[in-house]
């Protein structure tokens, strides 16, 4: 080899060196040529996870090594369509931002199997879920006879025990809020109590009360019987300590009673209502004039009440130490608490709101077509159900467009949908003519 060629050696490798090096630098630090933006820029990463576990995961139709839970690293920043699938479940998919040097999460994707609802029971003459969603009361019409059973919904298929029935038609149905037992009075006034945590399961008779006074569970799970001058603690021996009374013409239209020993109570007459707070710590009591009539208390909780009428106008106040203090008015045909985030899902017409009662804002989840039937929670946070026509799980994640999944189609507007409180089943409530069917399927 000449020395000519040898120095023309030497350059060209000194040369491409130089030109190489650095582009092999800037690639193991993570920077990428982005055709979106004409520029090269340092890469982000994406982290996945899914609920099942073990799902493909793809970027813009590029399937990423391994399944989920899994990192995807050095991806150029931009915008790309992130799917999830799995056999045996709905695909997932939406539109996320990458962003340089920066993390973008697609995490604990709920993943809802691809399987028809179906028939949990014959259908029923009346039908009533527990709110943990895991039990049920019902009627039906055996032998053109009508027969109460329990349904333990937390098994499938569902596990039903006959009960002894009252002689009169159960007309309803009030589950405490832990949903172990229930109030049952039957169409001559006369009231239940069916306990599922005292074998033998069974109805057992309460002890009269007069046709003007109701009995009603309390947020702290006492029964109180509620008389238009009286608000008493009840038990199977009948009413016992009265915990507040009225010397006034206003009559009692609704209490509540909070762990905490403050008693709430909303005194009416024929044209206003009063909001009033016995505030246990300091022994002092708090007011608030309401806006209707003929009220209940749809939220009674320490921190905030909801009291709402018979159309669902609901106004919203804030339990301070001493007094009370109104946030706003919302107009609420069916909702869904949540104590963990302090949140209350309500449906107005055919939208779906999401109301922070700490933030005292709201935010607009969905408009649809058509009147929305029922609504809830789903356990984990990923998503909320709802029925109109159909019934649908919207996820909560704002990103890009929500996911709306059909979960149990011509649902005939459901009236009731709950998931158990593992978060595994849901059931529906719906009606079929003049029978109530349960509808269920795996989540």
């Amino acid at each position: 080899m000449t020395h000519f060629r040898r120095r023309l050696l030497f350059w060209s490798f000194f040369t491409s060196f130089f030109i190489i090096a650095p582009v092999l630098i800037f690639f193991a630090l993570g920077y990428r040529y982005s055709t979106q933006r004409n520029a090269i820029l340092k890469t982000g990463t994406l982290i996945a996870s899914s609920l099942p576990r073990d799902a493909i995961v793809s970027i813009d139709g590029e399937r990423v090594n391994g399944t989920t839970p899994l990192t995807a690293r050095a991806i150029t920043p931009g915008i790309y369509t992130v799917r999830f699938e799995k056999d045996g479940y709905l695909p997932w998919q939406k539109r996320l931002t990458v962003d340089a040097n920066k993390a973008t999460f697609a995490a604990d994707i709920h993943l809802f199997p691809d399987t028809a609802a179906e028939a949990a029971t014959e259908p029923a003459e009346f039908l009533s879920l527990a709110p943990t969603g895991d039990r049920a009361l019902g009627v039906w019409l055996t032998n053109e006879k009508e027969e109460l059973r329990f349904l333990a919904l937390d098994v499938f298929p569902v596990a039903a025990t006959p009960l002894v029935t009252p002689e009169s038609r159960i007309a309803t149905i009030a589950w405490r809020n832990d949903g172990q037992a229930a109030l049952l009075t039957d169409t001559k006034g006369k009231s239940y109590l069916f306990d599922s945590t005292s074998p033998p399961l069974r109805l057992q008779a309460l002890p009269a009360h007069s046709v003007e006074s109701r009995l009603t569970w309390s947020p702290d799970g006492t029964m109180l019987l509620i008389e238009p001058s009286k608000v008493s603690v009840y038990s199977t021996t009948g009413s016992g300590r009265v915990l507040t009374s009225s010397n006034t013409p206003w009559r009692i239209s609704d209490a509540a009673r909070l762990p905490n020993g403050d008693l709430y109570s909303i005194l009416t007459d024929e044209t206003t209502s009063t909001l009033t707070v016995q505030h246990a710590s300091s022994q002092t009591t708090s007011t608030a004039e309401l806006a209707a009539t003929n009220l209940h208390f749809r939220l009674a909780t320490e921190k905030h009440i909801m009291t709402s009428d018979a159309a669902g106008q609901t106004e919203v106040f804030r339990v301070e130490k001493s007094s009370l203090a109104k946030l706003t008015s919302v107009a609420a045909t069916s909702g869904s608490y949540n104590p963990i985030t302090t949140t209350y899902l309500y449906s107005s017409g055919n939208a779906i709101w999401l109301y922070s009662l700490l933030a005292d804002t709201r935010e607009l989840l969905l408009r649809t077509s058509t009147a929305i039937s029922a609504i809830a929670f789903v356990p984990d946070g990923s998503a909320i159900l709802y029925a109109d026509a159909a019934v649908h799980a919207l996820e909560m994640d704002g990103r890009d467009t929500r996911n709306d999944v059909v979960l149990v189609p011509d649902s005939a507007n459901a009236a009731t949908c709950l998931t158990t409180t593992t978060g595994n089943r849901l059931y529906c409530t719906a009606s079929a003519e003049t029978k109530t069917i349960l509808l269920s399927r795996p989540l």
